[in-house]
C-alpha cells in the first residue's frame, strides 16, 4: 500500500463520526434531497392533468387537486429544509476533515521526530563502533606486516600466509558481508558500506563464510606450523 493510500485511509478513519460513517453526513443529506427533487418532479407531472380535470368539472378532481397541491407544497418545504441541511452538512464535514488532517499531521510529525531521534542515536553509536573498528583494523594491518618482517632468517614465508594489505582488506570486506548481507539485490546496495565477497558461490549464503577471527587464527596456526617445520594439517 502506497503512502497516499495509507494517508487516505488514515484520514477516513480519523474522520469517522459518532455514527461510524467515514464519508461524512453530506452524502446522505444530498441523497435525500435528490429523492425529494425526483418526487416533486413526479408530482409536477401529474399537476397539469389533474388541474385540467378540475377545470372540466371531472368528479373528484377538485379533491385530488387539493391533495396534490398540499403534497407538492410539503415536498417543496422538505426540499428547502434539505438544501439548508446540505449546506450545513458540507460545512460540518469540511470542518471534520480539517480536524482529521490536523490530527494526522500531528501524528505523522511525531513519528518523523521519533524516527529521526532513533536515527541520530544510531549515528552516535555507529561513530563509536566505527572508531573502534578503525583502531582494530590498523592494528590488524600493522601486526600482520610486523609478523612478516620478523620472518626468521633463512625461513620462507609460507604461501597463503596472510600479510598483504589487499588480502587483509578483502577479508575485512568479506566479514562485513557475512554480518550484513541482507540485501539480495544486485550490488547489495542496502548492506553495510564496503561489504563484499570474493567467493561468488557465497553471495546468497553469507552464513557459509568463515568468520574473520576464525580465518585469521587458522592462518596464524598454519604460518607457525610451516615456519617451525611441523606438519601442516
Amino acid at each position: 500500500m502506497s503512502l497516499i493510500d495509507r494517508t487516505a485511509n488514515a484520514l477516513r478513519g480519523a474522520g469517522k463520526g459518532a455514527a461510524g460513517s467515514s464519508a461524512g453526513k453530506a452524502p446522505d443529506v444530498e441523497a435525500k434531497l435528490n429523492d425529494a427533487l425526483a418526487a416533486l418532479a413526479a408530482l409536477e407531472e401529474q399537476h397539469g392533468e389533474i388541474a385540467l380535470d378540475d377545470l372540466l368539472g371531472e368528479a373528484g378532481a377538485a379533491a385530488r387537486l387539493s391533495a396534490l397541491v398540499k403534497q407538492m407544497d410539503a415536498t417543496r418545504a422538505t426540499i428547502t429544509t434539505l438544501r439548508a441541511a446540505l449546506v450545513a452538512a458540507r460545512e460540518r464535514d469540511a470542518a471534520a476533515e480539517r480536524a482529521a488532517r490536523a490530527s494526522l499531521h500531528k501524528t505523522q510529525l511525531a513519528a518523523v521526530k521519533a524516527n529521526l531521534e532513533k536515527r541520530d542515536a544510531a549515528g552516535e553509536a555507529f561513530a563509536i563502533a566505527a572508531a573502534e573498528a578503525v583502531k582494530q583494523f590498523r592494528i590488524l594491518i600493522e601486526r600482520s606486516g610486523k609478523a612478516h618482517a620478523a620472518n626468521p632468517l633463512g625461513g620462507e614465508w609460507p604461501a597463503g600466509g596472510l600479510h598483504q594489505l589487499g588480502e587483509l582488506k578483502r577479508l575485512c570486506a568479506q566479514e562485513l558481508f557475512r554480518l550484513d548481507a541482507h540485501d539480495a539485490t544486485y550490488g547489495n546496495q542496502k548492506s553495510f558500506p564496503g561489504a563484499a565477497v570474493s567467493d561468488l558461490d557465497k553471495v546468497g549464503q553469507p552464513d557459509k563464510i568463515v568468520p574473520l577471527a576464525d580465518e585469521l587464527k587458522a592462518n596464524t596456526a598454519y604460518i607457525i606450523a610451516t615456519l617451525t617445520g611441523r606438519p601442516v594439517s
